[in-house]
């Protein structure tokens, strides 16, 4: 993971003139998940803190802890929002980094291809950072098809990073103990809410 955390440093001052995201995607999305005031949240792969704003529109004084591998996204976040009290930034590698805390959502925003062991790393975020309650958000503002092309024609260190139909995706996570509430992708939107580990019996 070290090399992408590379691309992404490198495009971390310009990250936000060249990345743009729809304000009412972003909203839907995270209304998927009733955030309320007081919760705490983790935003894994915070990149510059796209999602900060709109998780303060809904929770105004929830602890939110926000981590990206790129030490470059990090501090264009933590420049952009470092003074908020209830918010905490930490570089760190979601697939082999230990998070503190347990949480009422787990929002991986635009971040999942990029994953190497994507059902073992939802997985053990769910286990070890989840509220028995609580909820993880898979979720991209594009369809399928737009992310992988954009991606196929990026740096090499990308450029693999595809997602695969969601109910494919679905099933992969059900495959490792994980309940699914919702799987879908259309024109607009590609996400998937994930609760607490399947009991057995």
């Amino acid at each position: 993971m070290k090399v992408k955390a590379g691309f992404f440093d490198q495009l971390s001052e310009r990250w936000d003139a060249i990345c743009c995201h729809d304000k009412m995607k972003l909203r839907y999305l995270l209304s998927r998940v009733s955030i309320q005031s007081g919760d705490s949240v983790l935003d894994v792969g915070t990149g510059t803190g796209v999602l900060i704003p709109y998780i303060r529109e809904l929770n105004h004084e929830g602890d939110i802890r926000a981590i990206d591998m790129s030490p470059g996204m990090i501090a264009v976040a933590s420049r952009k929002y470092g003074d908020d009290s209830h918010l905490s930034f930490q570089v760190a590698d979601a697939e082999s980094d230990d998070i503190p805390g347990r949480y009422h959502q787990i929002l991986l925003y635009s971040v999942f291809p990029h994953l190497e062991f994507r059902e073992e790393t939802v997985s053990r975020l769910v286990s070890h950072n989840l509220k028995p309650d609580g909820v993880l958000l898979i979720a991209h503002s594009q369809s399928r098809q737009e992310l992988n092309r954009m991606h196929r024609m990026r740096d090499d260190r990308v450029s693999e990073d595809m997602l695969t139909d969601v109910q494919t995706q679905k099933r992969k996570l059900e495959q490792v103990g994980l309940r699914v509430l919702e799987a879908v992708e259309n024109s607009d939107f590609y996400y998937l809410i994930i609760t607490s580990k399947v009991k057995n019996g």
